[in-house]
């Protein structure tokens, strides 16, 4: 898990929200749902969704794969593309370190 997801489980809430996460995230992927989006501009085999829990509301970034769902960049909401941006920026960043 990346380091900027482990930021948003720190404290009761985010491990709330990582319950939340361990439940939604593998059933949107198994119905193919629409809610799952490609990552444009970079991040080859990336995916993204929106996620509402309660009344708040996150944009993820995973990659699949075999029967692993790893989160690569999660952020509270904005449009897709400023979305997309940031976390290709923080991908790259996190790359070259």
């Amino acid at each position: 898990m990346a380091a900027n997801c482990c930021a948003f489980f720190a404290d009761e809430k985010g491990l709330k929200l990582l319950d939340h996460l361990r439940l939604t995230v593998p059933q949107y992927v198994e119905q193919r749902s629409p809610k799952l989006k490609p990552i444009r501009g970079g991040a080859v085999g990336l995916e993204q969704m929106r996620i509402k829990k309660g009344p708040r509301a996150y944009r993820m970034a995973f990659r699949i794969t075999d029967d692993t769902i790893e989160c690569c960049y999660l952020s509270t909401p904005m449009l897709k593309r400023i979305f997309d941006a940031e976390a290709n920026k923080a991908l790259a960043k996190a790359q070259r370190q």
